[in-house]
């Protein structure tokens, strides 16, 4: 049996004996603590999830033309609406000073489920029909923050179409935990279809998809409508500034 002043020397081969051989551990454990601050490394989230979309896409395509005309329409439908999810855990190159989600992360996670869902929805460039591809463009976007995500928490971020006008898409954005007990964030994005330059309505966008009609027409939440209304915020500020002005 190896006498305690072996296995003190054994134990301290294995320790840094230099400044560089202390920093060299302590570097390579904050780049893996914040990985994803790397270059290119959200590119690479981009292009994982918009690959994993498009690729279920065309698999679900194929499904379609097993089907009749009604089933076909009831499944794009059914694809079209089912919120999509994305699982993340929080890194320390995601917090701010409070160890929290930092609030503009946010933002960037939400980007990814959006992306996800317009892969797997099968709007836009996604879809198999030539006839109906188009690009979906950002209008506006706003989140409201509920509960704090600390350091290390799993959550998950699921985004689905909720409804539209005649001009805007409406995504919701929900970051909860795993099980849907408690909600985080809960926010909006609206989108817009072009093609060509020109703008294409979401009933018709719908339409050249093969949704059926009864699915064309959703109600407005009264949440959903101050962004729908969003681009007309200088027109407020303006009567807001006139108001002050008089003051």
């Amino acid at each position: 049996m190896p006498d305690q002043s072996s296995l003190l020397a054994r134990l301290s081969s294995f320790l840094p004996q230099t400044p560089i051989g202390v920093l060299k551990p302590l570097a390579a454990l904050l780049l893996a603590a914040n990985f994803r601050n790397l270059p290119l490394v959200w590119h690479l989230y981009t292009a994982r999830v918009t690959v994993a979309g498009a690729i279920w896409r065309r698999a679900r395509d194929t499904t379609y033309q097993t089907l009749d005309k009604d089933a076909r329409g009831e499944a794009i439908a059914q694809d079209f609406f089912a919120p999509r999810v994305l699982k993340w855990r929080v890194t320390p190159g995601d917090c701010d000073a409070n160890m929290h989600l930092n609030n503009a992360t946010y933002y960037i996670f939400a980007n990814f489920s959006r992306d996800d869902l317009l892969c797997r929805s099968g709007i836009g460039y996604f879809n198999a029909d030539p006839r109906s591809q188009g690009r979906l463009i950002l209008g506006g976007t706003e989140l409201a923050f509920l509960k704090e995500i600390p350091l290390g928490r799993l959550f998950v971020v699921k985004s689905r179409w909720v409804t539209f006008n005649e001009k805007w898409f409406i995504v919701e954005t929900r970051f909860e935990d795993p099980s849907g007990s408690i909600l985080y964030t809960i926010g909006h994005a609206k989108m817009i279809v072009k093609r060509g330059g020109r703008t294409v309505s979401p009933d018709q966008a719908l339409k050249d998809m093969g949704v059926p009609d009864r699915y064309w027409k959703r109600p407005v939440p009264s949440c959903c409508q101050a962004i729908m209304e969003s681009n007309k915020t200088p027109e407020f500020h303006r009567d807001i500034d006139a108001f002050v002005s008089r003051l």
